[in-house]
């Protein structure tokens, strides 16, 4: 995995443990497919900076 995904992997990742109170919040959230999105969110967040600002969105609403 190149570093500037695995960053944004790792961010996105302590970003939805906090957004969403918790390890298992965070996991299901990033790890289940979102029909909003197209993808797994965290699938999208890693892959590009513009998918990363994607997921971010997609938290805020949530929370």
């Amino acid at each position: 995995m190149p570093p500037d995904q695995g960053k944004r992997q790792g961010a996105i990742a302590a970003l939805a443990y906090v957004e969403l109170g918790g390890r298992e919040a965070a996991l299901q959230f990033l790890n289940t497919f979102d029909r909003v999105i197209n993808a797994r969110p965290l699938d999208l967040a890693s892959a590009s900076e513009e998918g990363f600002a994607t997921v971010v969105a997609l938290l805020a609403a949530r929370s």
